[in-house]
């Protein structure tokens, strides 16, 4: 199907995010598909979001979303391609807050886990805008205040 789209010039560039060096960008296709194996009155139609990165020989992603009609290209774009962030988060909870410590084998126990982790994470951000407000980014060192234990 990717190629099919390719063929016709179906792929436009879009950038979702400035990145440290440059903007992100890559190539996608949007198209409107229902997912096989499903019996005909259940059928929910899906978007199907190809991305194809610069200087790759093949599509690189394929994103199945269930988001309504009124979203457009660019807002299913930078949606999806926030992955980013809850891969960062889900690394700092497994580094600093021992998410993936658990050795139990009942949910109940790991539920617990989960649910500490998350509000131990929860209050770092809490304190981290707390003492370092968005705001304040740019204002000098002589103004922000260390984080106390």
């Amino acid at each position: 199907m990717a190629w099919s789209i390719h063929e016709r010039g179906g792929f436009r560039r879009c950038t979702w995010r400035s990145g440290t060096r440059e903007e992100l960008r890559a190539r996608f296709a949007l198209r409107r598909v229902v997912a096989a194996g499903v019996p005909k009155g259940q059928q929910e139609p899906l978007w199907l979001l190809i991305e194809w990165r610069e200087n790759e020989p093949e599509p690189a992603n394929y994103f199945l979303i269930s988001l309504p009609d009124r979203m457009t290209k660019k807002q299913l774009i930078r949606l999806v391609m926030q992955r980013w962030r809850t891969e960062r988060v889900y690394e700092d909870l497994k580094g600093e807050l021992g998410l993936d410590h658990y050795e139990g084998r009942r949910f109940p126990g790991w539920h617990h886990h989960v649910s500490v982790a998350l509000c131990c994470y929860a209050f770092i951000i809490a304190e981290r805008v707390r003492h370092f407000p968005p705001s304040a980014r740019g204002a000098d060192e002589a103004y922000t205040q260390p984080l106390q234990a």
